[in-house]
């Protein structure tokens, strides 16, 4: 029986689900995950509400509920800052696990870990993951780790720039899994270089690929679906399950690495499904009368978008050349994604002086009230108003069905202090809602003709709640389970016989450890200080963005979905 404390390797698998990796498994694409699968404690690993890139990977990191940390988006709440600049790591509160491990003299090792550009001096080193700028950045700590990189696999890829590919063409969609795939190997090379040359207690290595893949192609993926035996599904699913072969041999390396007494675990921020449509959320609150909108711009927005459908009609399509559609769909994704992103056409388009209530972003899926507060200079929204017009809103997304039928769309909807608790929960939108599990997706769409957009034609698939978790030790008896993102951290802390923050939302695993494991290691707690709360060990430099790296990242967010 192993009785020393253990080093924990962290593998990342972003928008990992058992809906995909099981029958992936089975049918040997992946047999070294089913190996560690039924050697390990598995089961779904839930994620935050909602599901989505930033305060997932954040809670996860710092072992708080967003309320706490205060990470609800991609950019800063509307409620907090109306210009909604991007996040960065200095954006969260709270005491991130890495900073918590250089405080107790541990190095530590963290990969690719998403919205931890600027990386912060640690014990140890730091590759930034999404939000990093590009190559040009300061991606790396310590800032010579970059030139070690180089040598190890040439020009690391800190993300794939989405926006280069047309993968409505199927010639640019086969260029793009290629790219994935050479981004995954070169990571791959740079976490072998690190765990062999790196002392370390804690390696943590976030592998996006699954995810840039599912979002894009989750249809071609999931058996069932009316585009899984499509022609294009056809050629493109053996590239596509490339890739999933791929992670299984790099998850293989990476356990290697592992000594008798480590833990391993496996682990995805949230799952993944199809896309079925779009509820258009700034469309339906106009027709609520909810929201008010600046005649011009709205009237530009409206023909836009009117331009749009009459493209993508099928008959138009037919007959005009694919070239000729490549080029247009290029030029609209080129002047939405930058200068006219979703979020400056909202800020264009929207009359603040009348407006009520608003759906801020595709991550936050949910509803802001203009409300009048210090931090909201543009609220008109009285708040002994806002509990009246949450209940009206709530009612009528309740009442809500997909057109022509009488099936609901929405299945919940929540107010903010249901789902997060902490100082910062007054930043997040005052609803939150989830429509036939996030099949149907709220986005911010200004202009469409109605509240509801269907998306039965194209590939795409966006996050769910179910995230994985799969922990081997050998302490630790294989077994069916259940944890949160919060659990995340204390437990990798436990494993390593480190002190635990007396102050986590979330809590330490310790009963899947064996008795005598735990009678030898029993959980200790420490206080935060506030050094290491606010932020003071992060280097300096700005807390956002330059406006050419700003509108970088922005593209870039725009085409996995999360802007517009």
């Amino acid at each position: 029986m192993i009785t020393t404390p253990a080093r924990v390797i962290i593998i990342g698998l972003d928008g990992g689900t058992f809906d995909l990796l099981t029958p992936l498994m089975d049918s040997q694409v992946m047999p070294f995950l089913r190996s560690f699968y039924a050697e390990s404690a598995h089961g779904t690993l839930h994620s935050t509400n909602p599901p989505t890139t930033p305060p997932a990977w954040t809670t996860c990191t710092t072992g708080l509920n967003p309320g706490r940390h205060g990470i609800f988006d991609f950019t800063v709440s509307p409620l907090a800052d109306p210009t909604r600049p991007l996040v960065s790591t200095r954006s969260a509160a709270g005491c991130r696990l890495w900073r918590w491990l250089t405080a107790r003299n541990h190095r530590s090792v963290f990969v690719n870990v998403p919205i931890t550009y600027p990386p912060e001096s640690i014990a140890g080193c730091m590759i930034s993951g999404m939000m990093t700028p590009g190559y040009d950045s300061p991606f790396t700590h310590p800032p010579e780790l970059k030139t070690r990189l180089k040598a190890v696999c040439g020009n690391y890829i800190c993300n794939i720039d989405i926006p280069r590919y047309d993968t409505a063409c199927e010639d640019d969609a086969r260029h793009f899994i290629l790219d994935v795939a050479e981004c995954t190997e070169r990571r791959r090379e740079a976490v072998r270089h690190l765990m062999d040359t790196e002392n370390w207690t804690v390696f943590m290595a976030v592998f996006v690929g699954m995810d840039r893949i599912l979002h894009l192609f989750a249809k071609y993926l999931f058996p069932g679906n009316p585009l899984y035996d499509t022609a294009p599904a056809r050629r493109l699913r053996p590239l596509l399950l490339d890739e999933f072969r791929r992670l299984d041999s790099i998850i293989a390396e990476m356990v290697g690495h592992a000594h008798p007494g480590d833990m391993t675990m496996i682990l995805s921020d949230h799952g993944f499904g199809t896309t079925d449509g779009f509820f258009n959320a700034n469309t339906w609150l106009k027709s609520l009368g909810l929201l008010a909108v600046k005649p011009a711009p709205y009237l530009r927005a409206r023909l836009f978008h009117t331009a749009h459908r009459i493209g993508d009609h099928p008959l138009i399509r037919s007959v005009i050349p694919a070239a000729a559609q490549s080029s247009i769909r290029h030029h609209i994704r080129h002047t939405r994604s930058t200068l006219h992103s979703a979020r400056n056409d909202l800020e264009q388009i929207i009359d603040w002086t009348r407006t009520q209530a608003f759906f801020g972003s595709i991550p936050t899926q949910g509803i802001y009230i203009n409300e009048k507060t210090p931090d909201n200079h543009r609220g008109i929204v009285a708040s002994a108003d806002v509990e009246p017009l949450r209940l009206v809103i709530t009612d009528a997304l309740r009442r809500l069905t997909l057109p022509g039928s009488d099936v609901p769309m929405t299945d919940a909807v929540w107010n903010r202090e249901d789902v997060f608790h902490g100082d910062r929960t007054r930043f997040a939108p005052h609803l939150l809602f989830r429509m036939r599990n996030y099949a149907v997706l709220g986005r911010q769409h200004l202009g469409a003709p109605g509240y509801f957009s269907s998306a039965a034609r194209v590939p795409i698939g966006f996050h769910r709640s179910n995230g994985i978790v799969m922990i081997r030790h050998p302490d630790i008896m294989p077994q069916a389970i259940e944890a949160a993102m919060a659990d995340v951290m204390p437990t990798v802390l436990y494993a390593a016989g480190v002190p635990i923050p007396d102050n986590l939302d979330g809590h330490a695993l310790v009963q899947l450890f064996s008795y005598s494991f735990r009678r030898t290691h029993p959980a200790a707690y420490e206080p935060v200080p506030d050094s290491l709360d606010t932020g003071s060990m992060l280097d300096p430099g700005p807390a956002s963005c330059p406006d050419a790296d700003r509108i970088t990242l922005e593209t870039r967010l725009k085409h996995l979905g999360y802007l517009e």
